[in-house]
């Protein structure tokens, strides 16, 4: 399950780091405002990806909590 979330991870880290890079392209062909776009994506990536993380080892906290009693 583990290998599951942070696969999950490194997938939206990098197809949202391509959406930006696509976004950039698409609307500034010329310029360089692609590594805008590139740069937003990762972070936002990677802040998703924390908060699933987080997300699951809360509920696998709780799991266990729940199967002790």
């Amino acid at each position: 399950m583990t290998y599951m979330v942070v696969m999950q991870m490194i997938f939206t880290v990098i197809g949202l780091s391509l959406l930006g890079y696509y976004i950039g392209t698409r609307t500034d062909p010329d310029g360089d405002t692609y590594i805008y776009y590139t740069a937003i994506g990762l972070a936002l990536g990677v802040m998703i990806g924390f908060m699933t993380v987080y997300q699951f080892m809360k509920s696998e906290e709780r799991n266990e909590r729940r199967s002790r009693h």
